[in-house]
């Protein structure tokens, strides 16, 4: 079932409980008095976007690309906000992905379609989270306050295409 359409496209029912999820621990996060509540503020809204995301599956999602670019060896990186504030990307640069294998090679399928996208393209993507421990999703912030308020998440896109 589909959602009305936003400034990043339209939204299938998973993607709006994701951003739902983040939007219910964004207001926790910001009421908790404590850094140990703010943890598990955290915590829960984590489980709750992985539960929602069906551990972190996102197919033929919505959002608007912030970032896209290319490493030194040809790969490809992307960034796309589904709600304000709120980023998937693949890493930038090799050693950040050293483990991960976010970055998208020359002969992925939809290699060529990404050359043909802009900053502000709205776009309908496909991609799975990296988990990070009992998570997941892993963050991409370098700060838990941002990663509270500004989250990037960190995946393997596996399809992007223009709206």
């Amino acid at each position: 079932m589909k959602k009305p359409s936003t400034a990043y496209g339209t939204y299938p029912a998973d993607e709006q409980a994701f951003i739902e999820a983040f939007v219910q621990g964004k207001s926790q996060y910001n009421k908790a008095s404590t850094e140990l509540q703010q943890s598990v503020a955290l915590r829960e809204r984590d489980a709750q976007m992985c539960a929602v995301s069906d551990n972190g599956r996102m197919t033929n999602w919505s959002g608007r690309i912030v970032e896209i670019g290319a490493n030194s060896d040809g790969l490809a990186h992307v960034e796309i906000e589904i709600a304000g504030g709120v980023k998937v990307k693949t890493w930038n640069n090799a050693f950040s992905d050293l483990m991960d294998n976010t970055l998208i090679p020359t002969n992925a399928p939809f290699f060529e379609t990404l050359t043909s996208l802009s900053e502000g393209d709205l776009v309908t993507f496909s991609a799975e989270t990296v988990p990070d421990g009992e998570s997941c999703l892993t963050k991409g912030n370098l700060t838990t306050a941002f990663y509270a308020i500004d989250p990037e998440f960190i995946v393997k896109v596996t399809d992007v295409r223009p709206q």
